[in-house]
C-alpha cells in the first residue's frame, strides 16, 4: 500500500518520518477499530452495518488526533495550511465519505461475495489507509514553509 502511496512524493526523510508515523498511527486505530468490531462480532447481537458504523468511528477519533499531532504536525519553520477547525472540518468530510462508502464495500463483500466479517473488515481498513494518506498529505495537514 505504502508502494503506491509513495510513488508521488519524493523518498527523502521527512516523508519516509511521515510515512513511518502514519502506519504506526494507523496501528493504533486499527488496534481500536478492529478490536471494537471484533467484540461486537463476537459478543453483541448488532447488524454488520452498525458494527462497521460504531468500530469506524472509534478509528476515526484515533486516526485524526494521531495524525494531526503526530504524523502531519508542523515543524517549527511551517504552518499548516488550514486551521485546526478546518482540519476538523475536513476530515469530519472525508470521514462521512469513508463512513458510508465502508458501509457499502463490507455489505457488499459480506452479503453479495460471501466474505467473512472479519476478513472484510480487514480490506475496508486496508482501502481506507491508502486513500486517506494521500488525502491528509496533500489536503487536509499539508504544510507551507514559513518566511
Amino acid at each position: 500500500m505504502c508502494i503506491i502511496i509513495t510513488l508521488t512524493m519524493p523518498m527523502n526523510k521527512e516523508n519516509i518520518v511521515k510515512i513511518r508515523n502514519y502506519l504506526l498511527v494507523g496501528a493504533a486505530a486499527f488496534a481500536i477499530e478492529y478490536g471494537s468490531f471484533t467484540l461486537m462480532e463476537v459478543y453483541l447481537d448488532v447488524s454488520l452495518v452498525a458494527m462497521q458504523s460504531a468500530s469506524f468511528l472509534a478509528g476515526l477519533l484515533i486516526s485524526f488526533l494521531g495524525s494531526r499531532y503526530i504524523t502531519f504536525s508542523a515543524k517549527t519553520n511551517e504552518r499548516h495550511t488550514r486551521s485546526g477547525r478546518v482540519q476538523a472540518l475536513s476530515v469530519l468530510g472525508l470521514g462521512l465519505f469513508n463512513l458510508f462508502a465502508t458501509n457499502l464495500i463490507i455489505y457488499v463483500l459480506v452479503q453479495e461475495m460471501g466474505i467473512t466479517a472479519l476478513l472484510a473488515k480487514v480490506i475496508v481498513m486496508g482501502l481506507v489507509v491508502v486513500w486517506n494518506f494521500a488525502i491528509f498529505n496533500r489536503i487536509i495537514f499539508k504544510t507551507t514553509r514559513s518566511t
